[in-house]
């Protein structure tokens, strides 16, 4: 007779929870030991600065630019899209960096007003997630 082991969903999720509230215990039991675990190394950079555009509170010795808003025309002619969402700097060629902006643009591929009336550049990928064309 062969013996099944595997737990059912209810003794699983018992078993998760039990082990869930028990590591709760450990984080006090080293808490009671009056030695830090995590010794922060960095002072700040000082308080805030009130910035006189009303976008960025930044410390002394500290600055920003704004390379483009939502809704701006772009070089291109088409417009600057909304719900940014994340950002990443590349090194090119000598002291060039390619900046890289996202965006979560909602709805189909085909309907972007917020691109303004050419919509996709010349020469752009044109399709949806679907991989049909507009």
């Amino acid at each position: 007779m062969a013996i099944d082991l595997r737990p059912d969903r209810r003794t699983l999720l018992a078993s998760g929870a039990a082990g869930f509230a028990f590591a709760g215990f450990a984080r006090s039991a080293e808490a009671q030991t009056g030695q830090e675990t995590y010794l922060n190394e960095v002072a700040g950079y000082g308080p805030l600065r009130a910035d006189p555009n009303g976008l960025l509170d930044l410390p002394d010795g500290f600055s920003y630019r704004v390379v483009s808003q939502g809704g701006e025309t772009m070089d291109d002619g088409l417009l600057v899209p909304g719900q940014f969402d994340g950002m990443g700097c590349f090194a090119l060629e000598g002291s060039r960096v390619a900046l890289v902006r996202n965006h979560e643009l909602k709805g189909s591929s085909a309907a972007l007003p917020q691109l303004g009336p050419r919509r996709l550049p010349s020469g752009a990928l044109r399709g949806n997630r679907q991989g049909q064309g507009l």
